[in-house]
């Protein structure tokens, strides 16, 4: 249990390299027994992890919540995925303050939106590409980014808003170019620390990531966390 509490994922091969106090069998059957108990769980085939982590969560702030039922009420039939970017935060290992909310919705709408939300005065970007975030947007002061949303994202509902789960986050962050900021070093630092503190379904998250074209690269970078690279 020490052992899967330093190690985000791990193998059975991974536990007995570090006891050579302990036969390969009764390693094997320990962890049967541990995730018959519920309290180690198997991640895929060969790769396990601690279960006693909590899921994601995190606070709606009542800028958000205001956000959101506007939109709700004046589009009521169009999906939404609501949320401000501090919920990145827990997860960061260089801390960057970001004070912008994501607003994303069906690919049809989203113009729309984003049109609506400039009549009603707010700072607002739509859709905006690498150059145009590092030249117009500054993530410490507050805006809009409002983008076109991919189809069966993962989505979770917190204090009545519907945002992302940790899976889309983790998935996003290597593709929206508004995070771009985020990206090399600091995305897989931030893999990291989310299957270190949080409970993660790596099904879900792959098949997310298979979509936006980075199945390959995030399931490498998740076997490598199994062996410590």
């Amino acid at each position: 249990m020490e052992f899967a509490k330093e190690s985000p994922i791990f193998t059975s091969n991974d536990l007995y390299s570090s006891s050579n106090e302990i036969s390969r069998q009764y390693l094997q059957w320990t962890l049967v027994q541990l995730v018959s108990k519920g309290t180690v769980s198997r991640v895929k085939r060969g790769m396990y992890t601690l279960a006693e982590k909590p899921s994601f969560s995190y606070q709606v702030n009542e800028d958000t919540k205001q956000l959101y039922t506007f939109l709700k009420k004046s589009f009521p039939n169009a999906p939404l995925c609501v949320y401000d970017g501090k919920i990145l935060s827990p997860l960061q290992h260089h801390l960057s303050y970001n004070a912008l909310t994501y607003v994303e919705t069906e690919r049809s709408i989203a113009e729309i939106i984003f049109h609506t939300l400039q009549e009603k005065s707010y700072r607002v970007f739509y859709k905006p590409g690498k150059d145009e975030f590092y030249k117009y947007i500054d993530i410490s002061s507050p805006a809009i980014i409002v983008k076109p949303m991919v189809s069966d994202s993962p989505l979770k509902t917190m204090d009545g808003i519907i945002g992302p789960t940790l899976e889309k986050l983790m998935v996003d962050i290597r593709r929206d170019k508004d995070f771009d900021y985020l990206s090399g070093k600091e995305s897989a630092r931030m893999l990291e620390n989310a299957f270190k503190i949080f409970s993660i379904n790596i099904t879900k998250l792959l098949r997310y990531a298979g979509r936006r074209g980075v199945r390959d690269e995030l399931a490498k970078e998740i076997d490598g966390l199994s062996h410590g690279k």
